[in-house]
């Protein structure tokens, strides 16, 4: 992988990934890798942040979603005042 990401320019990483986790969720096992890395917890950070990869989380319809968290209301309350009293300058010191 290293030798052909750097020559080749549609590198299949998504397949190697899938073949070398097995059945095991990508995410999960890349993280467990990291995990078992003789570095510390800054340079393991740093490592992963230099891969760029995108994680996408799907909560669906998850109870620990705050998106999807869902409470009866009793009442509405509407703010009808400025939430800021006073206005903010920004040319007094």
């Amino acid at each position: 992988m290293e030798e052909d990401s750097f020559t080749e320019a549609n590198v299949p990483y998504r397949e190697w990934l899938k073949a070398a986790c097995g059945r095991q969720d990508e995410l999960p096992w890349l993280v467990k890798c990291f995990q078992r890395l003789p570095l510390s917890e800054k340079e393991k950070g740093e490592l992963y942040d230099s891969l760029e990869l995108l994680v996408r989380w799907d909560m669906g319809g998850s109870p620990v979603s705050r998106t999807v968290a869902r409470r009866p209301v009793k009442q509405f309350y509407f703010h009808s005042r400025p939430l800021i009293r006073a206005a903010a300058s920004l040319t007094r010191g």
